[in-house]
């Protein structure tokens, strides 16, 4: 549960964190992701999100905060 959180914190509230702050400062953000988004069960490569793992759902929250709190971000 510890490493759980952890994950959580580090990988999305952190993102959210610079996003924010990144806003606040005119700031261009590059963000990068992982294939860990995707569970892999899908035929196609790249289809819609559905992370299967707590390093992918956390990787696909920092995206959906940045792109909710900047939108000067490079995903």
């Amino acid at each position: 549960m510890k490493k759980i959180k952890k994950t959580l914190c580090v990988n999305a509230i952190g993102a959210r964190n610079l996003s924010i702050n990144a806003r606040k400062i005119s700031a261009k953000l590059v963000h990068i992701s992982t294939g860990d988004i995707f569970n892999g069960t899908k035929e196609k490569p790249f289809d819609e999100p559905n992370p299967s793992t707590v390093y992918g759902k956390s990787k696909i929250a920092s995206e959906r905060f940045m792109k909710e709190f900047t939108k000067n971000t490079l995903l």
